[in-house]
């Protein structure tokens, strides 16, 4: 298995790599599938040039390709998309997504289906773990969501801790990513 590519959250202004995936709006008609195609060009016998291509048409019929990085499409990103969240004035917002969908409506979209607890590692890596979202940093930033609004926050201190990276592991495995032990004292 593989750790995971990291969402993207903006808070005061700067981005941060958020370990947690919020999910996506249970209205699917907010999102906009992707068609995805894969091309190998031969750069010289021994090199080729490995491209992604996305395809999509917005709700008014217009049709758009991009090409695009292939992170969303490897093993480190078993979602098959990469969103970019922000929390601004206590509210969760949905504001680009990569991947399999685009959002179907322009600016940002208030995250209301959104209930969880946010992750953000602080400091330097103490334990690497290539599972999940299973690798530990110095300090944690953890926000409680409910219904897209910021309630709690708290930060972790992990540098006194002890880490067993094979029980770390086996709690990242797919589908577990998102729960940590704590979550529901905050």
């Amino acid at each position: 298995m593989t750790a995971q590519v990291s969402e993207t959250l903006i808070i005061n202004g700067r981005e941060r790599s958020m370990d947690y995936c919020p999910p996506l709006p249970p209205d699917k008609s907010l999102l906009i599938p992707t068609t995805v195609k894969f091309f190998e060009d031969k750069i010289s016998d021994n090199e080729t040039y490995h491209r992604v291509m996305e395809y999509w048409t917005t709700p008014d019929g217009v049709s758009h390709e991009e090409e695009v990085s292939c992170t969303p499409y490897s093993t480190g990103c078993w979602r098959d998309y990469i969103g970019t969240w922000e929390l601004t004035e206590g509210k969760l917002y949905l504001t680009r997504l990569e991947g399999c969908y685009r959002l179907a409506v322009p600016g940002p979209l208030f995250a209301d289906w959104v209930t969880g607890v946010l992750r953000l590692k602080l400091g330097r890596e103490l334990c690497y773990v290539h599972m999940g979202f299973g690798s530990v940093t110095e300090k944690e930033l953890h926000i409680r969501i409910d219904a897209g609004n910021a309630t709690a926050k708290r930060i972790l201190d992990n540098r006194r801790r002890e880490f067993d990276w094979v029980k770390l592991g086996y709690a990242n495995m797919p589908g577990r990513e998102n729960r940590f032990p704590g979550d529901t004292e905050i």
